[in-house]
């Protein structure tokens, strides 16, 4: 779990979404807390690397291809999930896809892949604003707000970014939501 949580805010500094000296503009932030249901997700998938962050690229792949997606149950949402697995030998593997929730796996195209993802409880973020100030939102989830609430973060489930209408890429209304898969704390 901590490796997680270093990985993440690694992340985030590392690759200039933010400096580590500006602090959490992000205050009042609350998150709802939820549970998402059952979904299964067919989109494209990359093994994530703190060397390279590719997930712009991997939606600049996606999108062209949404079309090609059958039996979509909700196409008003765009999803980006991400999990980590365990090899063979333990290592930790880190991965992300970019999708979208189908009905039914029954066809699924040419170089995507899907997941599915079981019912769990998740503390649900509104990111406001650019999407280039998304590390002010993940800071203040995984640096303030975790810490000091009665959750941590539970490894068996899976990171949401649930993108609607709501979205809009880089002007100040844009809104999208983080769904944080959360346990209570021992």
């Amino acid at each position: 779990m901590e490796l997680k949580y270093f990985l993440i805010i690694f992340l985030i500094v590392s690759f200039g979404f933010v400096k580590a000296e500006e602090g959490f503009p992000v205050k009042g932030l609350e998150p709802e807390i939820v549970e998402l249901g059952d979904m299964t997700v067919v989109g494209l998938q990359i093994l994530y690397s703190s060397k390279c962050n590719l997930i712009p690229q991997l939606w600049e792949r996606f999108m062209p291809r949404i079309h090609e997606i059958k039996d979509v149950a909700r196409k008003d949402v765009g999803l980006e999930v991400s999990y980590d697995m365990q090899d063979s030998e333990g290592k930790e593997t880190f991965f992300v896809i970019a999708g979208l929730i189908v009905n039914s796996t029954t066809h699924i195209p040419e170089g995507m892949t899907y997941k599915h993802i079981s019912a769990h409880e998740y503390a649900k973020f509104t990111h406001q604003g650019p999407i280039s100030e998304i590390s002010s939102t993940y800071n203040f989830i995984y640096k303030e707000w975790l810490p000091a609430s009665a959750y941590e973060h539970d490894d068996e489930g899976c990171e949401v970014e649930w993108y609607d209408e709501r979205f809009k890429m880089e002007d100040e209304d844009s809104e999208f939501d983080i769904y944080v898969p959360i346990k209570q704390k021992s």
